[in-house]
């Protein structure tokens, strides 16, 4: 082998990677990976995985994994309505076969050769599907009626408070403090890894209470089907594509109309910011501590009124009751 150019070392621990499952080596990635992401973020890439990608290829040699392979799992994803889920999925195949390259279980990341456009449905307006304005009051009032109680309260409170859907159907009760109608999160679990005070509406404090009788005594304000779990990520998603919004509003999406309605109303920009819990860049975001509480709270009261509205111009309005 020496004769021939080859480092017999090498060509002992390729022929021993050869037959490693892209199973074992993603779960090698895992572990590494989520080290610093939030335990909420990393169950669902979890799950991600478990759900949808090992069952197609989870019990290949990684070496062997093709990218129609790929395609095949993107497109399964897909056909069931949840793009964005199928467009990660992707990439997080993608992160597996550079670890298995840098690992030498494999020789390339075969998910370089297409990208999610090449194969998945283009969405409406980028990654989170957003319908138009004509179609908004329609989308609102059907969460709103959804039949299942605890699906129904989470779109709402989602909607309520502008929330990223990863922390409202992982609120928890320790968190929440009705007296004072607002929500403390704590860094870890926020997006920006900083604390983030949400502040609720009317209708926002009354979805809580109406939980508090569903849920009280839970870890979770929204539980899911297993004890001690937390509702389902793709529960709302599951709502939307029910009432045939499906591809075509993401409940993301509702953060970004929160941002056009309140910059088109007159509030102030660093107001609106702060509600969405975007963080301040640069110098002056290690200075500027402010909150803006009272203005906040001014308004997220108008934007969930404006909600009730817009739900009330639906073809087949609702009544407002929380419940």
């Amino acid at each position: 082998m020496l004769a021939q150019g080859i480092d017999p070392s090498e060509a002992r621990r390729a022929e021993k990677s050869n037959g490693i499952t892209f199973r074992e080596v993603a779960e090698q990635w895992y572990a590494n990976w989520k080290t610093n992401k939030s335990k909420r973020y990393g169950e669902y890439v979890g799950r991600r995985l478990t759900g949808d990608v090992y069952p197609a290829i989870g019990s290949r040699p990684i070496a062997q994994i093709t990218t129609p392979m790929v395609v095949a799992i993107a497109k399964r994803i897909e056909s069931r309505g949840a793009y964005e889920i199928a467009r990660r999925a992707m990439e997080t195949v993608g992160q597996v076969m550079r670890y298995g390259v840098a690992h030498g279980h494999c020789e390339r990341d075969v998910t370089k050769d297409v990208r999610p456009s090449d194969v998945l449905r283009a969405t409406t307006k980028g990654n989170h599907a957003r319908v138009e304005d004509d179609e908004l009051p329609d989308v609102i009032a059907a969460l709103y009626r959804h039949p299942g109680i605890i699906t129904r309260m989470a779109c709402k409170l989602t909607m309520y408070s502008a929330l990223r859907t990863a922390n409202s159907i992982g609120l928890e009760w320790a968190w929440v403090k009705l007296d004072e109608a607002r929500i403390d999160f704590p860094a870890n679990v926020m997006k920006t890894r900083t604390p983030y005070i949400c502040l609720l509406s009317r209708q926002a404090t009354c979805v809580l209470e109406a939980m508090r009788q569903i849920s009280n005594g839970e870890r979770f304000v929204f539980p899911g089907q297993r004890r001690g779990d937390a509702l389902s990520n793709g529960a709302m998603l599951k709502a939307l594509r029910d009432a045939g919004f499906g591809g075509k509003h993401t409940m993301h999406a509702f953060r970004a109309v929160f941002s056009t309605w309140a910059h088109e109303a007159g509030f102030d920009h660093e107001h609106i910011e702060r509600c969405l819990h975007h963080q301040k860049r640069g110098v002056s975001a290690h200075y500027d501590f402010a909150v803006y509480l009272p203005q906040r709270r001014e308004l997220m009261a108008a934007w969930c009124n404006h909600l009730d509205v817009l739900a009330a111009k639906a073809s087949m309005p609702v009544c407002m009751a929380a419940d």
